[in-house]
């Protein structure tokens, strides 16, 4: 969240605390939300990292969320090297 006050934002969180104590509040540029990794890099522009959220998946967990997209962890993924490594 972001306000020009920035104490606006502290009485948000604050407000927020009181419903959830313990909660973990990060400020910054870089962010990690349930192992999801987010990077506000410029304006207009982020990046996403899911490899926290990932390895801390069960495998069998992770092979039942693919089931849905006819995927399985079994497979071979094309990618540009592909006809360079052996």
């Amino acid at each position: 969240m972001s306000h020009v006050d920035s104490s606006v934002v502290d009485n948000v969180i604050a407000t927020i605390e009181g419903y959830f104590p313990g909660l973990v509040v990060e400020h910054g540029k870089n962010l990690n939300f349930l192992g999801v990794e987010i990077g506000f890099l410029t304006k207009g522009k982020f990046s996403l990292g899911l490899v926290q959220y990932i390895t801390g998946m069960v495998i069998e967990d992770l092979e039942e969320a693919l089931k849905p997209y006819g995927e399985n962890l079994d497979r071979d993924y094309p990618h540009p090297a592909a006809g360079f490594i052996n």
